[in-house]
């Protein structure tokens, strides 16, 4: 059973020109769990689909209001980091948003 207080997050893939929203999303109790797997699969992807591998791909979550609170790039090591960390900088400012009240991640 899923707690009516967690969250779901939504995770999008951007190829080239296309566009694969994420239909049913998947619930983390904390904002930080989603981004975690966003890196997985955006890793995942970048060594199973060849078509990927230097496409400035990128794999987008929209959290319950589909607002977009980060990115996780489809891109080698060196270009992943650079990528990842500038829209590490945008999540933070939106990730206390998110948190259900009273909770506190440790």
């Amino acid at each position: 059973m899923v707690s009516l207080n967690m969250p779901r997050f939504f995770f999008d893939l951007f190829f080239e020109h296309y566009v694969v929203l994420d239909p049913g999303g998947l619930f983390f109790e904390y904002p930080t769990s989603a981004t975690a797997a966003a890196d997985e699969m955006a890793r995942h992807l970048l060594v199973s689909r060849a078509e990927l591998r230097n496409s400035s791909s990128w794999i987008r979550v929209r959290d319950e209001r589909r607002k977009e609170v980060y990115r996780s790039s489809i891109a080698p090591a060196g270009e992943a980091a650079e990528a990842s960390s500038k829209a590490q900088s945008a999540f933070s400012k939106n990730e206390k948003a998110l948190e259900p009240r009273g909770s506190r991640q440790s």
